[in-house]
């Protein structure tokens, strides 16, 4: 089960930072957060860690840390929500992206 959790974490992340530079509408929604200079940096950082969490399949350290790396993300992400005072609804992905991370890393830590 952590397999699959690992993949879908790790393609849905990498699909996000590709939208990041394809989309105009999720550049609209990180202009929304406040981060408009930063859009292209959090593309890449979900992509390196999209890629670096499906690498971690091989090599769990990478994974580890990885996992680690996109939970704080996704804190980040819940507490930006919450300063801009978004909707219940807005705050579920990054919520369940936070969870399934934190998931995926104290079940690797436990398994190292």
């Amino acid at each position: 089960m952590i397999n699959s959790l690992i993949i879908f974490s790790s393609i849905s992340f990498m699909i996000y930072g590709l939208l990041s530079f394809i989309s105009k509408e999720m550049q609209d929604e990180i202009d929304r957060w406040g981060f408009s200079n930063f859009k292209y940096f959090l593309g890449l950082c979900q992509l390196f860690g999209g890629f670096g969490l499906l690498i971690g399949l091989k090599w769990p350290y990478l994974a580890l840390i990885m996992s680690f790396l996109l939970s704080l993300m996704m804190l980040s992400a819940l507490i930006v929500r919450f300063k801009i005072k978004d909707s219940i609804i807005r705050y579920l992905p990054a919520a369940f992206f936070f969870v399934i991370n934190v998931y995926i890393f104290i079940n690797i830590l436990n398994n190292l």
